[in-house]
Parts: C-alpha cells; structure tokens; sequence
C-alpha cells in the first residue's frame, strides 16, 4: 500500500473520535457520565476485537469500521471520563488534577503498548519480515488482551461509586 492509502486507512480513528469526542461531553453533562464511559471503553472493546479477527485474508480497507468503532468508543470516553476526575477535584486544585490526568494517560499508553508487545511476543509473534500465519495468531492475542481491558475498563465504569 502506499503512504497516503495507508494514511487515509489510519485517519479514520481519530476523525471520529474528534467528531464524537464535543457531543459526548455535551451529552455527559446532561445524563452523567457512567453510561457514556462505560459504553465508549464496551464499543473500544468491540473495536479492538473486530481488528484481531482481521488476519491475512482480509483487504487493508477491511479494518477501516473497526477503526471507526474504536473511534466512536474512544470518542465516547474521554469526554466524560476527564469531566468526572476534574470534577472530582476541589477548584484550588484542578492544575494538579489535569497534569495527573494527562500523566495517567501517558502511562496507559505506556503500559497498554508493553503489556499487548509482551503478548506479541510471548505468543511468537515477529517483526522485520513478512508475517507468517503465528504472526497474525500472535496479533490477534495481543488485540485480544487490549480488548480485555477495556472490557474490564467498562465494567468498573458501570459499577464505580457516585462521583462527589
């Protein structure tokens, strides 16, 4: 593929991200934020697992409404999930808040990436040459942990207490 097809594949995650992401805090500060939180990371789930079933039989294009599911999950989350932590925190405090938001961020990236390259590799997956079938087996479980979590991530948006 080339860099712009390739380009124009990955786009599709955050443009929808961006375009749910103003509603949804519109929305949370309407209805609250548990639903919504607890949706987007179940949608994040359902996207991650739809691009683990993907393999080598599927075109480049195929992964495009997974990335969109992922998108709108993504999309539905950070909204509401900010609104609640900075909410929680007394006015005084709220710049300490956000930059411990933003550094939480930073280690769930960090951590989500080790714990799935971790699995990768564990589960025999290699990179540098072209992929052989325990390759895609290897990705898919990776996928497959990273949905997990944010299954997880979802239930305890569902059954946390009342924000205060």
């Amino acid at each position: 593929m080339s860099p712009a097809e390739v380009g124009t594949i990955l786009t599709v995650q955050p443009v929808i991200m961006a375009l749910v992401a103003s509603p949804s805090g519109w929305l949370s500060d309407r209805i609250g934020s548990r639903g919504l939180t607890a949706t987007g990371l179940l949608l994040l789930s359902a996207g991650i697992w739809g691009l683990s079933t993907q393999g080598s039989q599927g075109g480049a294009w195929s992964v495009v409404p997974w990335l969109g599911l992922v998108g709108l999950g993504v999309g539905l989350f950070v909204s509401p999930n900010s609104s609640v932590m900075m909410g929680a925190a007394p006015r005084r405090q709220q710049g300490q808040a956000g930059a411990m938001m933003a550094e939480s961020r930073i280690i769930g990236m960090f951590l989500g990436v080790a714990l799935s390259s971790a699995v990768f590799a564990a589960s025999g997956g290699r990179t540098g040459a072209i992929w052989r079938p325990q390759d895609y087996y290897a990705m898919s479980l990776a996928l497959k942990s990273g949905a997990a979590a944010a299954l997880v991530g979802s239930l305890v948006a569902l059954l946390r207490g009342r924000a205060r």
